[in-house]
């Protein structure tokens, strides 16, 4: 029966996708003459802006398909087909202003001018490759830590920790075990929560706890968590997000839920029920309390979602995955941060206080440079230049500082409330294999709705889109029954290193792509299915590698080496994320 329901999901969702792809078929531009031709009347009342105009064609057959023509109203009334209307002043590319106004923030889809992909390939292109670098790298490390959950529970360890592919396989003196509750968010890992074993801390002396109350709340979050984890790891996940914040206040942590209601109202209002980002500081405020906390970023984004539901404005491709763009920035900042670096770490020595350091500097700059690129390409899951596109590093740069805070904080309960952080961290229930193929095929048809925009309904979609699962489709399969072989281990990018290494590969991939077709439908799309590629050879390779009994960098002379690289590496990922292209230093 479950294998049957697993079908029917797949054959609907499946059948869908022709009718989202065919929703908005964008015709080249027309004249004067050939719009009188088609005798199509614009309304008087209709206001100056940008706007389109939905045509539909049947053909002998009765088939209907959908026309889309833009057009643009200038300041005088006048009907311009060819959508040049200089008074209002369109943006030339997505990271201009739409207008010098405060106002600009909330104007109505009416008066955005239209986004395509297409117009912008070089845009697509970097954001297609910064993508897939980013998933290979945390999805590097889900693999990792899923690999050890399945092979053993805790693994002692003399000495420093493997986290450029971000582990924390570690228990010293004091303990430090792995719980890795974690699940995938479009294939990145979720990122687990350590549990400390420490002698009692200053702050479990203390009453700042121990309001009443602290008690219920513990056992509301711990027992959802639990009973969700066996259907949704992710949901689990991100229900136990605050527990720093309750073994710091106790139930006081409970006071940035109503903070996340408001925001969430206040962001549906501004937009007045529409399919599109609020105002600047809105979406700033809701990602920063994402940041520090998942469980309030999930119930700001669901009560923004609720709303543009309500007001019936999120039933066409455009808008729905508009919706999903917003609500990935509203929700996710904290679990792709902890993806990232883990949120705690137990420094015992030198080279453990190294980590640290670089924990804080890297999910800091990573932060920056994901959320950056998620507001960027609202753009083109919208079907319009946003006004939020032109501010994304503002949001990225708040945000990234509110991850920072976070990891801060997540130190403060390590060292002083260990006893109490402990008490609240919850070792959840296996996902069950039937979880865990359901899971992968909402995967898919998550990924495939996000990619159609930027790549279009085609043969490469499909291809593109079979080879990023591939990798999750063997872990689910036959990963653990592949050979392990020596020397393959010490030569694998990891961590910083992963990314840097797959954006120059991409970068040169997309750049022969493009030499190769001269129309920028086509290379997109073909860019598209090779940047797997990469990605997918990576991954394997870590599948056939076995972890040496010594690790290299625990030597005086591996130590110096590993420090050195980490800090060119980190100097190379800050011209990354300045946007500078890396291969031509070649």
């Amino acid at each position: 029966m479950k294998k049957m329901l697993l079908i029917v999901i797949f054959l609907m969702q499946v059948s869908i996708l022709p009718i989202w792809g065919a929703d908005n078929v964008v015709i080249d531009r027309i004249t004067q003459s050939e719009a009188e031709q088609l005798d199509i009347q614009i309304p008087d009342e209709t206001p100056a802006g940008f706007h389109q105009v939905v045509i539909e064609v049947s053909d002998d057959a009765g088939i209907v398909s959908q026309k889309t023509l833009f057009f643009c109203k200038d300041l005088q009334g006048e009907i311009k087909w060819d959508n040049e209307c200089p008074d209002l002043k369109q943006p030339t590319s997505p990271t201009e202003e739409i207008a010098p106004t405060e106002a600009v923030d909330t104007l109505p889809t009416a008066v955005l001018p239209p986004f395509s992909p297409l117009d912008n390939p070089k845009d697509t292109q970097s954001l297609q490759i910064a993508a897939f670098a980013l998933l290979s790298a945390l999805g590097a490390g889900a693999a990792s830590s899923a690999n050890r959950n399945s092979s053993s529970q805790s693994q002692n360890m003399v000495g420093r920790q493997e986290d450029l592919e971000n582990s924390e396989d570690l228990n010293n003196e004091e303990g430090f075990e792995k719980s890795e509750d974690s699940d995938d968010l479009g294939s990145v890992s979720a990122g687990g929560l350590g549990k400390i074993t420490r002698s009692m801390g200053r702050g479990d002396r203390s009453k700042t706890w121990r309001h009443p109350r602290t008690e219920a709340v513990d056992k509301f979050h711990s027992k959802s968590a639990m009973n969700i984890s066996s259907f949704s790891p992710l949901l689990a996940r991100t229900i136990l997000d605050n527990s720093y914040l309750r073994a710091i206040t106790g139930s006081f942590a409970t006071l940035l839920s109503p903070i996340a209601i408001l925001l969430g109202v206040m962001a549906v209002l501004n937009v007045y029920g529409e399919a599109l980002p609020p105002t600047l500081w809105i979406v700033t405020a809701i990602a920063c309390l994402a940041a520090l906390d998942a469980t309030s970023g999930l119930i700001a984004a669901s009560i923004f979602a609720l709303g543009v539901l309500l007001n019936d404005n999120i039933f066409s491709r455009d808008q729905f995955l508009s919706v999903c763009g917003i609500f990935i920035i509203f929700f996710a900042p904290a679990l792709i941060a902890s993806a990232i670096r883990p949120f705690r770490r137990l420094v015992k020595n030198g080279d453990d206080r190294w980590e640290r350091i670089s924990d804080y500097l890297l999910t800091g700059l990573l932060s920056f440079w994901a959320i950056e690129k998620i507001v960027g390409a609202l753009n083109g899951l919208s079907g319009f230049v946003l006004p939020i596109s032109s501010q994304a590093t503002t949001v990225a740069a708040f945000t990234a500082g509110a991850v920072i805070v976070r990891v801060a904080l997540e130190d403060l309960a390590t060292y002083e409330y260990p006893v109490r952080l402990n008490q609240v961290t919850v070792d959840l229930k296996e996902p069950s294999k039937y979880q865990q193929f359901v899971s992968l095929e909402l995967k898919a048809f998550i990924f495939v709705m996000l990619a159609m925009p930027f790549v279009g309904f085609n043969i490469q979609l499909l291809l593109g889109t079979i080879l990023f699962l591939v990798p999750s489709i063997a872990n689910l399969t036959f990963v653990n029954r592949l050979p392990k072989l020596p020397g393959i281990y010490r030569v694998i990018p990891k961590g910083v290193f992963r990314i840097v290494v797959m954006i120059f590969v991409g970068s040169a991939f997309a750049q022969w792509v493009e030499s190769r077709f001269s129309n920028p439908a086509d290379y997109i799309a073909w860019s598209f299915v090779i940047l797997t590629i990469p990605g997918l050879i990576l991954k394997f390779a870590g599948d056939l590698a076995s972890k040496p009994r010594k690790d290299w960098k625990v030597t005086e002379a591996g130590r110096w080496i590993y420090r050195v690289i980490g800090v060119v590496v980190f100097l190379i990922m800050i011209q990354v994320v300045r946007g500078v292209d890396i291969t031509t230093w070649i």
